[in-house]
């Protein structure tokens, strides 16, 4: 599940700064303490693969760098609790080459690097 997650946020973010990385990171968190259906309920890999569409993020190979890099900062948002969330409490996020409808209704939290985040 781990390798999942990290592949995830990987495919979403390359060439993202770091601080996109943990916003994407804390999202999918987000996602996972909500324990909803719609996300893929309580499990880490059917949240991954739940928005993944084309992506396949369980055959993605990840550079063996940025996977050591990964597992310092990941495993510390998944565990430590009082960490900042940069997606204030976000469920969604949408790159700006997005045009999505889903939007409607939701509220914005923040925008990071033109990636708007969102909850319901």
């Amino acid at each position: 599940n781990t390798h999942v997650l990290q592949k995830t946020i990987y495919l979403y973010t390359i060439g993202q700064p770091r601080f996109v990385k943990h916003a994407i990171a804390f999202t999918l968190l987000n996602r996972y303490k909500a324990n909803r259906p719609e996300f893929g309920g309580h499990s880490i890999r059917d949240i991954c693969l739940q928005f993944s569409e084309n992506a396949q993020p369980e055959e993605f190979y990840i550079p063996e760098h940025k996977q050591i890099e990964m597992n310092k900062w990941l495993t510390k948002i998944w565990n430590d609790k009082s960490m900042y969330d940069p997606s204030k409490g976000a469920l969604y996020f949408r790159f700006p080459d997005e045009n999505v409808v889903w939007i409607e209704g939701m509220v914005k939290t923040t925008e990071i690097n033109k990636i708007e985040f969102y909850k319901d």
